[in-house]
């Protein structure tokens, strides 16, 4: 029961640092569309994940304790915070709040992406870094 518990919490903790992490991601005025609308999905996939982990949390703990309370308070301010947030960067990026003008495109952020995955796991397959170097040496 205390590993659920803590695993529990463990999983809170992240999925809360996971959040705070995304919104850090976007905080920049010039931030792509793409970017802000990944964000705000996953910001609402959080407020769901929330919602579960803190309800089984909640389960796990007794009638008669004081902590209780508390976990009632923060099942339902995380969440719907989270989710709110969410929503209101998917509402930006359909209404064009946001100024898109000069920021990097989706292929350009695509690229970006498979060159550094690719790095990443060149580094664990040499073999796939030495074939990304030969292709990026030959498109030169």
């Amino acid at each position: 029961m205390d590993i659920m518990k803590t695993t529990l919490i463990a999983f809170t903790i992240l999925a809360a640092l996971s959040s705070a992490a995304l919104l850090w991601l976007i905080r920049h005025p010039k931030t792509p569309r793409a970017l802000d609308f990944v964000v705000g999905i996953q910001l609402i996939v959080f407020a769901a994940f929330f919602l579960g982990l803190l309800g089984n949390l909640r389960g796990l703990i007794s009638d008669d304790n004081e902590l209780k309370a508390g976990y009632d308070v923060a099942l339902l301010v995380i969440p719907f915070f989270t989710a709110g947030l969410g929503t209101n960067i998917l509402s930006h990026v359909v209404l064009s709040d946001r100024d898109y003008e000069g920021t990097i495109s989706t292929p350009a952020i695509g690229k970006k992406l498979v060159h550094w995955l690719l790095i990443l796991t060149g580094i664990l397959f040499p073999p796939i870094l030495i074939g990304y170097a030969v292709y990026l040496k030959r498109a030169a």
